[in-house]
């Protein structure tokens, strides 16, 4: 039974035909002669013109953006960014020294993937029991956040997460739910305008030492929301 071609298998084809022998990249693939050279033709990779734009030259533009992108999201996001193959990416990382590690977070990297604050993930850890690893390293604490242990979390405490920050795709390991959680959030009524109701609605609730989660789950807003309203001074209650 004849086996098909994977994309990733294509995208190897077309990054190194005419780099590496067709011998070389048969055993590569674990594919016979015949059918690379056969393939090869089919998708135009063993065309000159073909085989010169897979040596496009990397700019320096593109570099930086590997250098500040590629451990923080998957290798297929930079691919798609800078509209090169997977392969590409992944020999270029190699030569500018970039190791990738998708399971294992600092706090500031999963900041950046937040676009926010450290501040805001040492909130998650300290007062919501995020999952994470702490080292001491000459008296500064480091924490090291486990992706699947993360997701997890993530998704019993969907309500203290400002999804509106999170670009999809740039953390690895990412579940189904995180796209339909971060529409919703940007859909729902948590960008409406707090009304007098609501404004007494809160004092009422923080008055019964209900906590900024338990008052926005029981309003419809988010933890975030609650918690700008005690920092501007328009409601007045204990930080928690």
């Amino acid at each position: 039974m004849r086996r098909e071609w994977t994309e990733e298998e294509i995208e190897y084809l077309k990054e190194y035909y005419g780099q590496h022998s067709v011998k070389d990249i048969a055993e590569k693939l674990k594919r016979s002669y015949e059918s690379v050279q056969a393939k090869a033709g089919r998708i135009g990779a063993n065309t000159k013109s073909s085989m010169n734009s897979n040596r496009r030259n990397w700019t320096e533009r593109e570099e930086k953006y590997m250098e500040s992108r590629y451990l923080y999201q998957p290798v297929e996001i930079t691919a798609k960014r800078l509209k090169r193959s997977v392969c590409s990416v992944k020999k270029k990382a190699a030569r500018l020294g970039l190791n990738k590690f998708y399971d294992i977070f600092s706090a500031k990297q999963l900041a950046k993937c937040f676009n926010t604050d450290i501040s805001v993930i040492l909130r998650w850890v300290e007062k919501f029991d995020m999952p994470h690893d702490s080292i001491d390293l000459n008296g500064v604490i480091h924490y090291d956040i486990d992706l699947k242990k993360f997701w997890k979390w993530a998704e019993n405490h969907k309500d203290i997460i400002n999804w509106s920050k999170y670009e999809c795709g740039t953390l690895a390991l990412e579940p189904e739910w995180v796209r339909q959680e971060k529409m919703s959030y940007e859909y729902s009524h948590t960008r409406e305008k707090w009304t007098d109701e609501d404004l007494r609605k809160v004092k009422l609730l923080l008055k019964t030492d209900k906590t900024y989660k338990e008052v926005a789950k029981e309003l419809g807003r988010t933890y975030y929301g609650i918690l700008h309203l005690m920092k501007s001074g328009v409601v007045y209650g204990k930080v928690n």
